[in-house]
Order: C-alpha cells, then sequence, then structure tokens
C-alpha cells in the first residue's frame, strides 16, 4: 500500500455522529447511594462539578442537552463546565492535563494514548456508530473499483482502520490502493481538484465533498456501505483526578447524568435533532438527517463484543507501527459504578472485569 501526504494532519477525530437507532433505556437511578445529607441527589450538599470536553458534533448531542437543559440533571445536584474542542485527540489531551474531567475518543486514538501510558477509566461506551462514509468517483460503482485507486482519509484515524476492515472483507488488497492523508477539513478539495478517487470520512464532511466536487462526478459507494463491516465505538474517557476527588459517589453521578440524557434523547428524537441544530448552526433538518443516517445508539453498556471491538482497533495498530502494544484494556475498563447504575447493560462473559 504506497502512502502519499498532501495535506499536514494530526490525528483528528469525528466523534461520532447522531442516530434514530437509540437504544431504549431503564427509568434513572437518580438517588443511587445517596443520603439525605450527602450523595448524588442531596440538595443541601456542593455540586458535583463535571468537566468536559465533548467535540462539536452532532454525535455529542448528550453533552448538548447537559449544556442547554441543566434543569433535567437538578435532581443529580450537579454543575456542567463545557469545553468545545473540534476534535478527539486534543479532548483527550485536556483530560490527561487535569482541564477537564471526562471526553470521549474513538478507540483507535485512545490506543495510542493508552500506549503512552495514560491514566484513564474507561466506565462505559458512550457512542456506537455506523458513521464512516466512502464518496467516491462515479465510475467506482462497487468495493471491488476501489483497487489501484488513490483513497483520501486522515492519518491514523478510524476511518482509515474501517477503510481497511472495508477493504479486507471485500476482497480487495489493501497494498493496491494509495492512501491520500489529509485533515478531515481538507478531504472534501480532494475530490473537486482531482487529488483523490475517493475519500472516507464522517457526516457532514462526506456530504460537503459530494456538494463541492457535484453530484454528477461522484456518488456514495454504497455497494455494500461502510458499515457493513465496521461500527464505531468509543468508550466514555474520566480522568483519574476526578475519581480522586468524587470517588465512587462522582462515578456513580457522571453514569447517572449520562444515562438521563440518554433517555431524554430516546423520548424526544425530533427536539433533540433541533437542539443539534441550534447548537451547531445546522440548517434546519440536517439535525434529523444526521441522527438518522449514522444509525447511532447511546446507551450505556460494556459487553463481550465492544471489549473486542477495541482490542481488534488496537492488534491492528500494532500491525500498523501505530502502537507498540496492545494496551491492557482491563486496567482501563471498569463497569463497577455502571452495574450499579444500570446492571443489565454489563454483559461480560468471556472478558470478567
Amino acid at each position: 500500500m504506497s502512502v502519499r501526504k498532501s495535506v499536514d494532519s494530526g490525528l483528528t477525530r469525528r466523534t461520532f455522529l447522531g442516530g434514530a437507532a437509540i437504544l431504549a433505556t431503564l427509568p434513572i437511578l437518580a438517588t443511587a447511594c445517596a443520603s439525605p445529607e450527602t450523595g448524588a441527589g442531596a440538595s443541601s450538599a456542593q455540586p458535583t462539578l463535571i468537566r468536559m470536553s465533548p467535540v462539536a458534533l452532532p454525535g455529542y448531542i448528550p453533552m448538548m442537552v447537559m449544556e442547554q437543559m441543566p434543569e433535567l440533571f437538578e435532581s443529580l445536584n450537579v454543575k456542567f463546565e463545557m469545553s468545545w474542542f473540534t476534535n478527539g485527540v486534543d479532548a483527550t489531551n485536556s483530560v490527561l492535563s487535569g482541564q477537564s474531567d471526562a471526553c470521549v475518543c474513538a478507540a483507535l486514538p485512545l490506543t495510542t494514548f493508552l500506549d503512552k501510558g495514560s491514566d484513564v477509566i474507561l466506565p462505559t461506551v458512550f457512542v456506537d456508530s455506523d458513521n464512516q462514509r466512502i464518496i467516491a468517483k462515479k465510475s467506482i460503482a462497487s468495493a471491488a473499483d476501489l483497487a489501484g485507486k488513490r483513497i483520501g482519509v486522515p492519518q491514523n484515524s478510524s476511518g482509515q482502520y474501517a477503510l481497511m476492515r472495508y477493504l479486507e472483507a471485500n476482497g480487495v488488497d489493501a497494498t493496491s490502493v494509495t492512501l491520500v492523508f489529509s485533515d478531515p477539513a481538507e478531504l472534501p478539495t480532494l475530490l473537486a481538484r482531482d487529488a483523490a478517487d475517493a475519500i472516507v470520512w464522517v457526516e457532514p464532511i462526506a456530504r460537503r465533498a459530494l456538494e463541492l466536487a457535484g453530484a454528477d462526478k461522484v456518488h456514495y459507494l454504497e455497494n455494500p456501505k461502510m458499515g457493513s463491516v465496521f461500527r464505531d465505538i468509543a468508550p466514555l474517557q474520566v480522568g483519574r483526578h476526578y475519581f480522586d476527588k468524587y470517588g465512587d459517589e462522582g462515578m456513580l453521578t457522571l453514569l447517572q447524568v449520562f444515562d438521563l440524557a440518554n433517555k431524554w434523547i430516546v423520548e424526544n428524537p425530533a427536539d433533540a435533532a433541533a437542539l443539534c441544530e441550534s447548537q451547531l448552526k445546522l440548517d434546519a433538518g440536517d439535525g434529523k438527517w444526521l441522527m438518522d443516517d449514522s444509525q447511532s445508539e447511546w446507551p450505556i453498556y460494556w459487553d463481550d463484543a465492544a471489549v473486542d471491538n477495541v482490542t481488534r482497533v488496537s492488534e491492528w495498530a500494532v500491525e500498523q507501527g501505530i502502537i507498540s502494544e496492545v494496551p491492557d484494556w482491563s486496567a482501563h475498563i471498569d463497569p463497577t459504578w455502571l452495574r450499579q447504575v444500570r446492571p443489565d447493560s454489563v454483559n461480560l462473559v468471556a472478558h470478567d472485569y
């Protein structure tokens, strides 16, 4: 596989686009482990300050709910501080530096942080999404037609991993394609100026590429869809400093917050889409389109399939020389608090954490 760098790129993260196929959740345990004087539901106690570093993309609708609808969480006695970033790598660095307490980063960039010794707790999966898209010249009608083509994608990203899985699943020799590494924001221009034959990334970047190059020249490659072989799993990362400050009650409160936000999204999908449009200044209707398109789910959960997913990503990263060895995921995945907030959502048999 030949590699050509067309645009200087950092490891920029999409994260995840919203979806309508959200799993229904059970009622929130708003006062778990709380007493009248102290705990997550105590009104007389100092509020739990949760500093988050979300990415300004539709996949972070739960954080938008927290920021724009604080009254929804009054029973939990919490206060939010949001620092919005353009990518998950910078967001993770914010947590590691102690400037924020929690963030989300996809499995591939996350594994590079763990390889460097980053000490974060992964108490739950944040999002499970079919979000990667391929925009290709119309002469490329199927996955097989990608052989020998130039494909634009951010380097060492979920998009690159998804592409490799897609090529493998469809019998295309990965060494036959030329990867044109680019910052996500520059991907649409690659097709427009004929610097690539296809690009891989998430919405709304994919649609921008279609619009810029022209629907008469490029199209969504859906024979088959990328989602047939890849769903992106992104755990919630919590800085060790947050646990040191608030302990078990703070972790319970954090998961209860996400559970409540997810429940509201499930019950109010139209309002959630409108909230996303307002936050990100999208055109009317784009919020619903993005949620419907990616088929994301925001349940808080850990199961064997999710652990296997992140493990496969890190194994691939070792093969590519991106990291030195597969991280010890068991040192970071901790479903202790999730088992109390939503016990039915922890299904770990092969991985007994």
